[in-house]
């Protein structure tokens, strides 16, 4: 029998393995941050919505009524502008 399985499929295990932040850092659960709209974060983990075929979002806590989605790059754990911490 052969594979049918869609080659351009990842698990999301492998893509959250090799996601990153804009400044390079791996992404994972309790990973503090700033979001593109410069609020700082905390990554809670994936999203209970995932694409196979696209990035790894993720649920961030930026302390306002719910988490907002974000991907990696929309992620950095230093401010672009005075590289604080987030």
């Amino acid at each position: 029998m052969s594979d049918t399985r869609d080659p351009d499929y990842r698990p999301i295990a492998e893509r959250m393995a090799q996601d990153r932040t804009a400044d390079g850092v791996p992404v994972a659960a309790g990973l503090r941050v700033w979001t593109n709209d410069l609020d700082r974060g905390v990554v809670l983990g994936p999203c209970s919505y995932p694409n196979p075929y696209e990035a790894v979002w993720y649920d961030v806590d930026t302390g306002k009524s719910r988490p907002v989605a974000m991907d990696g790059s929309r992620m950095a754990t230093r401010h672009p502008s005075t590289g604080e911490m987030a």
